[in-house]
């Protein structure tokens, strides 16, 4: 009986680190997109990435994580033998920032201001020593910041708070395209960092001012493929859902585990959870925390 116990335990958790690693390796995995000679969009390996050719140089958004932050140099320079000039970071995760310092120091490095605040504060530890030290954001951004790159005029701008009180979108005025971070993935269930000023409450009228931007065609998200203007807002129709439901029922006194059980989301069954990162329970939880005024103290990635 005993040894009947100790294999099937040993085959579930067999199991269960094959699906972990499965997760894991799609998360890691590039995809290397092309829109134009120009334009190209890199996949996965943590957080996606646009990348803008110009004639003297190359200008990024997001620069991944770990292993796949390393090796994306060498994907930009197969498309190009510019250098790279711009990185501009959606928000401080470290799935989006980790790479900045596989670029030369000098490069110009554009963030929001609370983005780089959470760098010190948050990821110290890894910004603190060189060369990450001269690759943080030094260029800040309060509400918008719009500059001329190639032949694109590039807007970034701070919609609001949402997935972090840091975030900003980057919109490629003549391609019609935005790359939103984190404020937008597709296909997921989305992180609330409430430790880095996130907040799931004022989430969708931050998308509100993100869609304000009517003649986007092409959203690349944080995670997750490149989307259209519908899948943004069923994704903002989602959060609004998770909101109105966990306010609701906390207002009536009910307790986390109730809630829980009570909310209805069966209209999005079709996003998937990111193991160790996010999950529907877990939106309840930071949302009810939210509501409640709850602190949160783990790391927001």
């Amino acid at each position: 009986m005993v040894r009947r116990i100790l294999i099937a335990l040993a085959a579930m958790i067999l199991v269960a680190a094959g699906f972990v690693g499965f997760q894991f390796y799609r998360f890691m995995r590039t995809e290397t997109i092309k829109i134009d000679d120009r334009f190209y969009v890199v996949l996965g390996g943590g957080g996606n990435t646009a990348v803008l050719i110009a004639d003297d140089g190359v200008l990024v958004v997001d620069t991944k994580f770990w292993r796949a932050g390393r090796q994306l140099p060498g994907i930009i320079s197969a498309l190009t033998d510019k250098p790279v000039k711009v990185i501009i970071n959606t928000h401080y995760h470290a799935d989006h920032t980790h790479g900045n310092p596989q670029y030369t120091p000098g490069t110009t490095v554009i963030a929001q201001r609370h983005t780089r605040e959470h760098l010190l504060a948050l990821d110290k530890a890894f910004w603190e020593v060189e060369p990450a030290w001269s690759l943080l954001p030094a260029e800040m951004v309060d509400d918008e910041k719009q500059l001329q790159f190639g032949d694109e005029t590039v807007r970034i701008i701070h919609p609001g708070r949402g997935h972090t009180d840091g975030d900003v979108v980057v919109y490629f005025t003549k391609r019609r395209i935005m790359a939103t971070g984190d404020l937008f993935i597709n296909g997921r269930y989305p992180r609330i960092d409430l430790r880095g000023g996130g907040s799931g409450r004022e989430w969708p009228a931050t998308l509100d001012k993100v869609l304000a931007s009517s003649d986007v065609t092409q959203y690349i998200p944080g995670h997750g493929p490149l989307a259209e203007r519908a899948v943004v807002v069923r994704f903002q129709s989602y959060l609004r859902s998770l909101v109105t439901q966990v306010e609701e029922r906390a207002k009536q006194g009910r307790s986390l585990a109730e809630i829980e059980r009570a909310v209805d989301l069966r209209e999005y069954d079709d996003f998937e959870s990111m193991p160790f990162f996010t999950s529907r329970d877990r939106n309840v939880e930071w949302v009810y925390e939210e509501v409640m005024g709850k602190e949160r103290r783990t790391e927001g990635h």
